[in-house]
């Protein structure tokens, strides 16, 4: 068995896990060009900025009500999109559309469908292939 490594972030001190993940809506190719996304697993959803949403020709789903860790909340809009990281291809996978050209924030909708180790001694993210 392989495994991918996706080095830490270290514009973020600490540093930050991060994944190169492949975006698309369902039944379309990927967008070109894998986007970076943090991996936050205190975050119950996955953010992806808008701008990037429209490019992939993600299909906007509904609202939901979304709340940082010291905000109200907010209605926001929520897309269908498929993610691929690594080999593992997530379908259907509903995620928030945050604002243009801000990160993308990998969430525990999309990380429990992967085994992925955070090896801080190492500075990277594994992902099994």
């Amino acid at each position: 068995m392989s495994v991918l490594t996706f080095p830490y972030d270290s514009h973020y001190q600490p540093p930050m896990p991060v994944v190169d993940v492949e975006l698309g809506a369902p039944g379309r190719a990927p967008l070109p060009r894998p986007l970076s996304a943090l991996v936050d697993s205190g975050s119950d959803g996955t953010l992806i900025p808008i701008d990037v949403l429209e490019k992939a020709g993600a299909r906007c789903v509904g609202e939901a009500r979304l709340r940082g860790m010291n905000g109200p909340s907010q209605l926001v809009n929520v897309y269908l999109v498929s993610l691929r990281v690594g080999t593992r291809l997530v379908r259907g996978l509903r995620v928030v559309a945050a604002p243009e050209q801000s990160e993308a924030i990998l969430g525990r909708n999309a990380l429990n469908h992967l085994v992925i180790t955070l090896n801080g001694l190492a500075g990277v993210t594994e992902i099994p292939t």
